[in-house]
């Protein structure tokens, strides 16, 4: 094959270069000018986008549903001309995975999520034909048994709220907020990230130990939660007691506290944590993280799609109810590692100091300096749908503590 990084499962049809130029020729335009996905995302918007800017301004609109369409047409036709062979069905083909790769970019996909969606498209068309002779190549075989790895590994995680899990995530580049108010920001740099928000079991250990090896320092409430529940994320922490609970927890790492290898993932003597990740950090993870199918919150707010919607995030609920254990809703994947609750349960501190604008109207690694109120994503348990956007930003004083509002421990990434 000719893609970077990917061969693919071949299969033979019967009369199959006949039938992939027959796909070829549905989703093409009319006009003959545009390329494989234009017929799906309207003609010549490809091409043109790898021309100016209008790719990373974010213009071209793509969904996962049109993205799994692009992908089902390009393992079908690659599929019919496997047989035919030749160098101008391997010049389309080599094309067409290019115009994949600008669609998954477009709705911050990863190459290797794009490739695990092929793979996962692969075997469903493979195990679709029962008279199918199928030749799949190591590449292949690799790819599939990821995907299959990833999905028993959910089922089977640990990630339960007891002990800190942190992710490394790559940074890159986005379109940060929403409808006519976006920026491009480039990320170059990303600290390590909790899977889930910072839950009471943990707050407490750490507070606990402090308050123990350095007691003339600190005097941290362990439990300042309205919501009880060691797997609940911790609320009533404002912006200003989150600051403190982490130089308490460096202090810690610093000294070569021997519980801290038991409760954080990796953990060696030394390492720095922090209680906030930039605005924009915050929005990028939310943006890239998609369901297993490559679905997103935004897609599913979109839609009014409540009851998907509801196995991802906790929201819309009584004040009598409040949070919810961390692992109760499902987790969204980024680069194939799970993260929950980046949006419902409870809103998340940022670093960023609100200004009513987007931080630094875009740029490289922004973040917002000026003004002391501070900002906070996500949404919570008490909001409705539309309060979980990527794009949804709100405030408070960094001294308030409100019972929808925690925080994500973060870690300088190794």
């Amino acid at each position: 094959m000719v893609k970077k990084n990917m061969q693919i499962t071949l299969i033979s049809i019967r009369n199959g270069w006949l039938a992939g130029l027959i796909l070829l020729f549905l989703f093409s335009p009319v006009s003959g000018a545009g390329t494989f996905c234009d017929g799906i995302m309207g003609p010549g918007t490809w091409r043109v986008a790898e021309r100016n800017e209008a790719f990373f301004s974010g213009q071209r609109k793509v969904s996962s549903d049109q993205l799994k369409a692009a992908i089902r047409a390009y393992v079908e036709f690659e599929n019919s001309s496997s047989r035919a062979g030749g160098a101008g069905a391997q010049r389309v083909l080599a094309s067409n995975w290019r115009e994949l790769a600008h669609a998954a970019e477009a709705i911050n996909l990863s190459k290797d999520e794009l490739e695990q969606l092929v793979a996962k498209e692969i075997l469903r068309q493979a195990g679709a034909r029962a008279e199918s002779s199928r030749v799949v190549t190591q590449e292949s075989i690799r790819r599939a048994d990821q995907v299959r790895k990833q999905q028993e590994q959910v089922k089977n995680s640990t990630i339960d709220g007891n002990l800190v899990i942190m992710h490394r995530i790559e940074p890159g580049r986005f379109m940060m907020g929403e409808g006519n108010n976006r920026v491009p920001v480039i990320l170059t740099k990303m600290p390590e990230i909790m899977a889930f928000p910072t839950t009471q079991i943990i707050y407490k250990t750490i507070a606990e130990l402090a308050n123990k090896r350095f007691p003339q320092k600190y005097q941290i409430n362990p439990d300042p939660s309205k919501y009880k529940g060691d797997t609940r994320p911790v609320e009533r922490v404002s912006y200003e007691d989150a600051e403190e609970w982490v130089d308490a927890l460096n202090d810690l790492s610093d000294a070569g506290e021997p519980a801290l290898q038991s409760l954080i993932s990796d953990h060696k003597k030394g390492m720095r944590y922090g209680a906030f990740i930039t605005e924009a950090q915050r929005e990028y993870l939310m943006k890239k993280a998609k369901t297993e199918d490559g679905d997103s919150i935004d897609e599913m707010i979109k839609r009014n799609d409540i009851a998907k919607l509801k196995q991802y995030a906790a929201f819309g609920r009584s004040s009598s109810d409040g949070t919810v254990p961390v692992d109760q809703c499902e987790p969204l994947f980024i680069d194939g590692k799970p993260f929950y609750g980046l949006s419902g349960n409870v809103w998340e501190w940022v670093q960023d100091a609100w200004d009513g604008s987007l931080p630094l109207k875009g740029g490289t690694d922004p973040v917002g300096t000026e003004g002391s109120i501070r900002v906070i994503r996500g949404g919570s348990w008490f909001n409705l749908a539309s309060y979980l956007r990527s794009g949804y930003r709100y405030y408070w004083w960094p001294g308030n503590r409100f019972n929808n509002v925690g925080f994500r421990l973060v870690r300088t990434a190794k």
